[in-house]
């Protein structure tokens, strides 16, 4: 996954600009060594896609957060 998501929301401007600021190369690497050190090698690619899947799907949690990778450590 190096490719951004596409985010197809209708939630607030304020919940749009967080998700637009996260780095997704970084975001993505971050989850991936996270979900490596806990889940056989096997089950890395599924385990990382619905860690971010989730993220995605609950921006409107984040609110205007500064980092919103730190909810996935």
């Amino acid at each position: 996954m190096t490719t951004p998501p596409t985010v197809i929301s209708t939630k607030t401007a304020s919940t749009a600009s967080t998700i637009d600021k996260v780095d997704w190369p970084g975001l993505v690497k971050q989850v991936r060594l996270i979900v490596s050190r806990r889940v056989d090698a096997a089950w890395v690619d599924d385990v990382t896609g619905g860690v971010l899947l989730r993220l995605v799907e609950n921006t409107h949690a984040l609110g205007t957060a500064d980092n919103p990778a730190a909810y996935v450590q």
